[in-house]
């Protein structure tokens, strides 16, 4: 019986287009957009948008921060 390889991208899309994915992804553009905006952050810089608590809280104010992408993606 011959392997048979996994495909992700039919379990991808099926993932990301639920609606509570969608929201969250939507959070995260936003808040990224904001730091953008603030100076925060630039397009490329090799940061990460951090949301201190988590999707949660949303866009709450005082509630992101702007780091590192290793320390933001490093095992908590």
């Amino acid at each position: 019986m011959a392997k048979r390889t996994r495909v992700y991208s039919e379990y991808d899309k099926k993932n990301q287009a639920r609606p509570e994915e969608v929201r969250k992804r939507v959070i995260r553009n936003k808040a990224r957009a904001d730091a953008i905006k603030s100076g925060a952050a630039k397009k490329g810089d090799g940061k990460d948008v951090h949301h201190v608590g988590g999707l949660k809280h949303g866009k709450a104010p005082g509630k992101t921060r702007v780091i590192s992408k290793s320390s933001n993606r490093a095992k908590k």
